[in-house]
């Protein structure tokens, strides 16, 4: 075939595909993508997407070391492998004891070391297993040193204790 022009063949008349003008694959992807991006932004035109919705509002949520400094809590008096009063008087006369706050999730369970100033065992009977002992003691919590404050009925080693912040960072 030799070098000629081909004309473009009138509207609505007939050609044959020597005729037709050449067109290369990545000219045709062409084409069809510019006319799927104006049909999408006409039916966007149209029909527009629904706003997006608000995110919800964040909770503030109180810190471990907030919640358990509030009012008292439950307590149970941490001792393995079996808790007994006499393990739990073992402990306090090596002035550290295991406490565990039973009303967050899993349980919270510190290391106290025993204030045995602060602390009150006179109306505990450690060889009846009667009575109650209050025991203070620090620890640390979520970086936060804290005091613990609990009473414990020797019965259950059980009772009520609560939190109170020392200073607000470990180093």
């Amino acid at each position: 075939m030799a070098n000629t022009a081909i004309e473009a063949p009138a509207p609505g008349a007939k050609f044959s595909p020597e005729q037709a003008p050449v067109t290369t694959p990545a000219a045709t992807k062409k084409n069809y993508v510019t006319a799927l991006n104006e049909a999408l932004r006409e039916e966007m035109a149209r029909n527009p997407p629904p706003p997006e919705p608000e995110p919800p509002p964040t909770l503030k949520t109180e810190s471990l070391v907030d919640r358990l400094s509030g009012d008292d809590h439950p307590v149970v008096v941490s001792l393995h492998p079996e808790a007994s009063v006499k393990g739990f008087k073992e402990f306090l006369d090596k002035g550290y004891v295991r406490v565990k706050f039973t009303d967050t999730k899993g349980g919270t369970e510190l290391g106290l070391k025993l204030d045995k100033d602060a602390s009150d065992f006179s109306q505990a009977d450690f060889n009846e297993g009667t009575g109650q002992a209050r025991m203070v003691g620090s620890s640390s919590l979520d970086y936060t040193r804290v005091r613990c404050i609990a009473n414990i009925d020797l019965k259950t080693l059980a009772g009520l204790g609560h939190l109170e912040k020392i200073d607000e960072a470990v180093s």
